[in-house]
């Protein structure tokens, strides 16, 4: 039997609005949200899950967001994952740069609608699906 996640987004970071808005932009998708409030348990569910996209807090429990992007970016099989920092707070121009120069993806700040976010963040996402089950060279015998 052939396993394969299925493809996955990890929301990180304790904002529940985020994750709340990331969940309902992808409702209707077969895409999982996975969920981690702290930067250990986000660093440890992208290692786990390879997510194809991770969207992360500027506010992180147990760490802070360069040190995320430095651990990411550090990971062979997580170094070309886009991460897109959605945050409410109010970030310098100089904190922004700072963010994209450590790896970041793109910055969004004050989205208030899943079709807001949808719009932001579609070329990241792969509508793939189920079609993720079997790779060309597998088999089913």
């Amino acid at each position: 039997m052939i396993c394969a996640m299925d493809p996955s987004i990890l929301v990180a970071g304790k904002s529940t609005q985020n994750y709340e808005l990331v969940k309902s932009a992808f409702a209707q998708s077969d895409i999982n949200i996975v969920r981690a409030p702290t930067m250990s348990l986000s660093l440890f569910l992208a290692q786990k899950n390879l997510p194809f996209l991770i969207i992360a807090d500027t506010d992180l429990v147990d760490g802070d967001p360069e040190s995320f992007l430095q651990g990411l970016r550090s990971d062979a099989a997580l170094r070309d994952t886009p991460i897109v920092f959605l945050t409410n707070a109010d970030l310098s121009p100089q904190r922004r740069q700072g963010l994209l120069a450590h790896g970041a993806t793109k910055i969004l700040s004050e989205l208030k609608s899943s079709d807001q976010l949808q719009a932001e963040i579609r070329q990241f996402i792969r509508w793939q699906g189920k079609e993720r089950m079997l790779l060309p060279e597998d088999t089913t015998e």
